[in-house]
């Protein structure tokens, strides 16, 4: 099985033990085929400049400097209906509304923390040895 450097196999490579290309699991049948219009009410994330160039903070870096300060939001839709790229406007979940340009519908938390690392899953077991089984 191809491994990188710490034993752990990497996504996108081909594993002989099964015969197949190891990556990602696929995607639940609900997330591949996303409607092409929102209604009100609906999950979405939308996308705003906040500082375009030229209004940026004088200390920041000079290549920070360079591009526009943007944001992405997500909230319900309170138009009564949408489609991507529309200029919209949103309800947080705390209640603000905010107006910008409609990015994506019912978006998903795609964040996670990386593959576990063999030397932190070791530590518990070898503090209870240490500790004499205690813990």
């Amino acid at each position: 099985m191809p491994q990188n450097n710490m034993g752990v196999q990497r996504a996108g490579e081909f594993d002989q033990t099964v015969g197949s290309v190891v990556g990602e699991p696929e995607e639940p049948a609900e997330y591949k085929v996303k409607p092409k219009g929102a209604q009100r009410g609906d999950w979405v994330e939308i996308w705003r400049v906040i500082l375009p160039v030229g209004e940026r903070a004088p200390q920041v870096p000079a290549d920070t400097a360079q591009v526009s300060l943007e944001m992405r939001l997500r909230g319900f839709l309170l138009d009564e209906e949408a489609v991507l790229g529309q200029e919209v406007v949103i309800q947080t979940r705390i209640g603000r509304e905010v107006e910008g340009r409609l990015l994506e519908l019912h978006p998903r938390w795609s964040h996670d923390f990386g593959s576990p690392q063999p030397e932190l899953l070791a530590i518990g077991q070898e503090l209870r040895k240490i500790q004499g089984g205690r813990g």
